[in-house]
């Protein structure tokens, strides 16, 4: 209809502010351009005040558009010299930051909280470096492959059933990379991958008709990925996007007023100028 079409226009001018939505109607938009939209018309990265907000849109933009949206979570964390990174909100971080590292690849929707968003990220030639690729056929000895993860901090344990774990047994290796949702499988030759698989971390069994020939992710430290809030030269999702990716603010007012908040919660009054710059990087995409 004509509205859509002058709503759609406008979105994708980024430029404009729309409202009058209620309920899902703006997850119903949403659906509505993703399905008009353009080739190469980049992704959108919409910013909430708070986790219910984004866990909501997440859930609407599933039922509209399956599969188009991921969430891009903040950490939970009192960030204590005794805290350690929650391997759940690890793997989602880090799974998105990989998914935007492939522009053609990967969801259209990433939704986040503004305090996600504040939370300093690896920069992107970094974590596009700390890539790690397994190819069936290629060489790369087991004992390479754990001195490598063990460095990253991957565990060795006799049984990989969790993220960021690994196990060497004869020619299989396991390994349970931090942003996938199920782990892998090598079967070796040698020290040539002879096929890769995907397994069922429960029962150990291997998928078999999840045969792989290639497979990437990243590998990172903690001290690279969990940290509590931009202090101004840190990386952020942000630095991430293409330029015909889109930021789009829901209830903006709202969501400057969180990352105020945040800013002034975990730096103080010496951290004004960061805000200001962070605020302004956010009204400028």
């Amino acid at each position: 209809c004509d509205e859509f079409q002058q709503a759609s226009a406008l979105f994708d001018s980024g430029s404009a502010r729309l409202g009058g939505f209620w309920g899902g109607s703006f997850s119903f938009f949403l659906g509505g351009w993703h399905g008009a939209r353009r080739e190469g018309a980049g992704r959108c990265v919409l910013v909430t005040s708070c986790q219910d907000d984004a866990d909501q849109l997440l859930e609407e933009l599933e039922a509209f558009v399956p599969g188009s949206a991921a969430v891009f979570p903040a950490w939970d964390s009192l960030f204590l010299d005794s805290s350690n990174p929650d391997p759940l909100v690890y793997g989602e971080r880090l799974r998105t930051l990989e998914q935007l590292l492939e522009p053609e690849a990967g969801p259209v929707f990433i939704v986040t909280p503004v305090h996600a968003l504040v939370q300093p990220v690896p920069q992107p030639d970094l974590l596009q470096d700390a890539c790690v690729e397994l190819v069936q056929g290629r060489e790369l000895s087991p004992a390479e492959l754990a001195a490598t993860l063990t460095a990253k901090g991957y565990r060795n344990v006799p049984l990989a059933e969790e993220a960021g774990e690994y196990s060497s047994r004869g020619d299989i290796f396991d390994v349970f990379p931090f942003s996938h949702e199920s782990p892998l499988r090598l079967e070796y030759f040698g020290d040539q991958v002879e096929s890769i698989r995907r397994y069922d971390p429960a029962t150990q069994r291997s998928l078999p008709e999840s045969v792989e020939e290639r497979v990437e992710f990243a590998l990172t430290t903690g001290d690279q990925i969990f940290r509590d809030c931009y202090r101004g030269e840190e990386a952020l999702l942000l630095d991430y996007l293409q330029e015909s990716d889109r930021v789009v603010l829901w209830e903006a007012d709202a969501v400057f007023d969180r990352a105020r908040k945040v800013f002034n919660n975990l730096l103080g009054t010496a951290g004004d100028a960061v805000r200001d710059e962070f605020l302004l990087r956010l009204r400028s995409r």
